[in-house]
Protein backbone atom coordinates (compact mmCIF):
# COMPACT_ATOMS: atom_id res chain seq x y z
CA UNK A 1 0.00 0.00 0.00
CA UNK A 2 2.75 2.44 0.78
CA UNK A 3 4.44 1.65 -2.33
CA UNK A 4 1.17 2.71 -4.27
CA UNK A 5 0.79 5.66 -2.29
CA UNK A 6 4.38 6.67 -3.07
CA UNK A 7 3.35 5.87 -7.22
CA UNK A 8 0.45 7.94 -6.84
CA UNK A 9 2.17 10.42 -5.25
CA UNK A 10 4.81 10.73 -7.62
CA UNK A 11 2.45 10.59 -10.91
CA UNK A 12 0.44 13.91 -8.89
CA UNK A 13 3.77 15.64 -8.98
CA UNK A 14 4.87 15.13 -12.52
CA UNK A 15 1.42 16.04 -14.06
CA UNK A 16 1.46 18.87 -11.87
CA UNK A 17 4.40 20.25 -13.43
CA UNK A 18 4.03 18.78 -17.16
CA UNK A 19 0.39 19.05 -17.82
CA UNK A 20 -1.25 21.05 -19.94
CA UNK A 21 -4.73 19.65 -18.88
CA UNK A 22 -5.43 21.62 -15.79
CA UNK A 23 -7.53 20.03 -12.87
CA UNK A 24 -10.60 22.84 -12.68
CA UNK A 25 -13.13 23.70 -10.42
CA UNK A 26 -16.29 24.28 -10.92
CA UNK A 27 -16.24 27.79 -11.78
CA UNK A 28 -13.36 27.59 -14.08
CA UNK A 29 -15.30 24.27 -16.22
CA UNK A 30 -18.78 26.24 -16.48
CA UNK A 31 -16.67 29.48 -17.53
CA UNK A 32 -14.47 27.14 -20.02
CA UNK A 33 -18.14 25.66 -21.25
CA UNK A 34 -19.48 29.04 -21.66
CA UNK A 35 -16.70 29.76 -24.38
CA UNK A 36 -17.33 26.91 -26.15
CA UNK A 37 -21.58 26.28 -26.12
CA UNK A 38 -23.77 25.89 -29.04
CA UNK A 39 -26.22 29.10 -29.22
CA UNK A 40 -28.81 27.33 -31.35
CA UNK A 41 -29.48 25.38 -27.54
CA UNK A 42 -32.41 27.40 -26.64
CA UNK A 43 -33.73 25.19 -23.43
CA UNK A 44 -33.18 21.73 -22.21
CA UNK A 45 -34.89 19.24 -20.26
CA UNK A 46 -33.31 17.10 -17.96
CA UNK A 47 -34.92 13.95 -16.33
CA UNK A 48 -32.05 13.61 -13.90
CA UNK A 49 -33.28 17.43 -12.70
CA UNK A 50 -36.95 17.22 -13.68
CA UNK A 51 -36.39 20.50 -14.55
CA UNK A 52 -35.91 23.17 -17.72
CA UNK A 53 -32.79 25.31 -17.68
CA UNK A 54 -31.63 27.63 -20.61
CA UNK A 55 -28.08 27.38 -19.37
CA UNK A 56 -25.72 25.59 -22.64
CA UNK A 57 -23.41 25.21 -19.92
CA UNK A 58 -25.75 22.79 -17.71
CA UNK A 59 -27.27 21.10 -20.98
CA UNK A 60 -25.66 17.68 -20.75
CA UNK A 61 -26.31 14.13 -19.41
CA UNK A 62 -24.59 12.35 -16.68
CA UNK A 63 -21.61 10.42 -17.36
CA UNK A 64 -22.91 7.47 -15.96
CA UNK A 65 -25.64 7.62 -18.11
CA UNK A 66 -26.67 4.43 -19.92
CA UNK A 67 -26.84 6.15 -23.24
CA UNK A 68 -23.09 7.26 -23.13
CA UNK A 69 -21.51 4.21 -21.61
CA UNK A 70 -23.21 1.99 -23.86
CA UNK A 71 -24.21 3.39 -26.65
CA UNK A 72 -27.73 2.53 -26.01
CA UNK A 73 -30.25 5.00 -26.84
CA UNK A 74 -33.00 5.98 -29.21
CA UNK A 75 -34.04 9.31 -30.05
CA UNK A 76 -36.09 11.52 -32.66
CA UNK A 77 -36.86 15.38 -33.69
CA UNK A 78 -39.99 16.83 -34.18
CA UNK A 79 -40.01 20.38 -35.81
CA UNK A 80 -41.60 23.56 -33.58
CA UNK A 81 -43.22 25.75 -36.38
CA UNK A 82 -45.70 28.43 -35.76
CA UNK A 83 -45.40 27.65 -31.88
CA UNK A 84 -47.50 24.61 -32.99
CA UNK A 85 -45.46 20.76 -32.44
CA UNK A 86 -45.69 18.95 -35.85
CA UNK A 87 -47.06 15.34 -35.22
CA UNK A 88 -45.72 15.27 -31.86
CA UNK A 89 -48.05 12.27 -30.92
CA UNK A 90 -46.69 10.23 -34.13
CA UNK A 91 -43.29 10.76 -32.97
CA UNK A 92 -43.57 10.11 -29.56
CA UNK A 93 -45.56 6.86 -30.26
CA UNK A 94 -42.26 6.25 -32.78
CA UNK A 95 -40.12 6.70 -29.87
CA UNK A 96 -41.60 4.54 -27.78
CA UNK A 97 -41.94 1.48 -30.02
CA UNK A 98 -37.76 2.00 -30.82
CA UNK A 99 -37.43 1.79 -26.86
CA UNK A 100 -39.26 -1.06 -26.49
CA UNK A 101 -37.59 -2.75 -29.59
CA UNK A 102 -34.45 -1.76 -27.65
CA UNK A 103 -35.69 -3.24 -24.53
CA UNK A 104 -35.02 0.18 -22.82
CA UNK A 105 -36.38 1.33 -19.41
CA UNK A 106 -39.18 3.81 -19.98
CA UNK A 107 -38.17 7.21 -17.97
CA UNK A 108 -41.67 7.70 -16.06
CA UNK A 109 -42.61 4.23 -14.94
CA UNK A 110 -43.48 1.13 -17.34
CA UNK A 111 -47.17 2.38 -18.57
CA UNK A 112 -46.49 3.63 -22.30
CA UNK A 113 -49.52 5.95 -21.75
CA UNK A 114 -47.91 8.01 -19.11
CA UNK A 115 -45.02 8.00 -20.49
CA UNK A 116 -46.65 9.65 -23.55
CA UNK A 117 -48.14 12.07 -21.08
CA UNK A 118 -45.06 12.93 -19.12
CA UNK A 119 -42.61 13.03 -22.55
CA UNK A 120 -45.21 15.74 -23.79
CA UNK A 121 -45.40 17.49 -20.78
CA UNK A 122 -41.44 17.99 -20.73
CA UNK A 123 -40.81 18.42 -24.63
CA UNK A 124 -43.98 21.51 -24.30
CA UNK A 125 -41.98 22.85 -21.21
CA UNK A 126 -38.81 23.04 -22.77
CA UNK A 127 -40.57 25.07 -25.78
CA UNK A 128 -42.10 27.41 -23.45
CA UNK A 129 -39.22 27.80 -21.93
CA UNK A 130 -36.42 28.32 -24.57
CA UNK A 131 -39.40 31.01 -26.08
CA UNK A 132 -39.26 30.37 -29.78
CA UNK A 133 -42.26 29.55 -32.39
CA UNK A 134 -39.74 27.87 -34.84
CA UNK A 135 -36.55 25.06 -33.92
CA UNK A 136 -36.05 21.97 -33.97
CA UNK A 137 -37.10 20.05 -30.97
CA UNK A 138 -34.75 16.76 -29.99
CA UNK A 139 -36.08 14.41 -27.63
CA UNK A 140 -34.25 10.84 -26.16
Amino acid sequence: VVTRIKTVMALRRKWQRNTTFPFLKSVQWRRELAKHSNRELFAFFSSSTGGVTKDPTLMGMPIDDHAIVRGHAVFDTVTLCGGRLYRLEVHLQRLLKSAEAARLRLPFGDEPEHNMHRMREAIESACIVADRVDADVRFW
